[in-house]
């Protein structure tokens, strides 16, 4: 019979020989979602220097939610269809701003489900 060990470490929930923790409400810790954010990034979307952004996770995805009020009032019809892949979604969102330098889009957001870590979608201004 194998026996499970479940460690309880500051409210993350640790399963030996398991990769990923999760906290105790069945989602991903900041740590996870900012590295999977990173990757995708880094190889996926635009193959960019981490080193060059200043990287903000944005705790309850507040300023995202006063950033998404402006651009949806902007163009409700475009931002509904841009967005529709995070309805019924717990997300978080990582955004990710230029150092100083002048770039065609300086600021990223990255959208990460919380419970799944699959990267949603992404959104860039300038």
């Amino acid at each position: 019979m194998t026996k499970a060990i479940l460690l309880l470490l500051g409210g993350v929930t640790v399963f030996p020989g398991c990769a990923q923790e999760i906290h105790m409400d069945g989602v991903l810790t900041k740590k996870q979602i900012i590295k999977i954010a990173n990757e995708e990034l880094v190889s996926g979307l635009f193959e960019f220097d981490l080193r060059d952004y200043e990287v903000y996770y944005d705790v309850d995805n507040k300023k995202w939610a006063d950033e998404a009020a402006h651009y949806k009032k902007e163009d409700p019809p475009n931002f509904e269809k841009r967005f529709k892949v995070l309805e019924n979604r717990d997300y978080q969102v990582v955004r990710y701003k230029m150092k100083g330098k002048y770039v065609l889009v300086d600021v990223i957001w990255v959208f990460v489900d919380r419970k799944t870590g699959e990267f949603l979608t992404w959104f860039g201004e300038r």
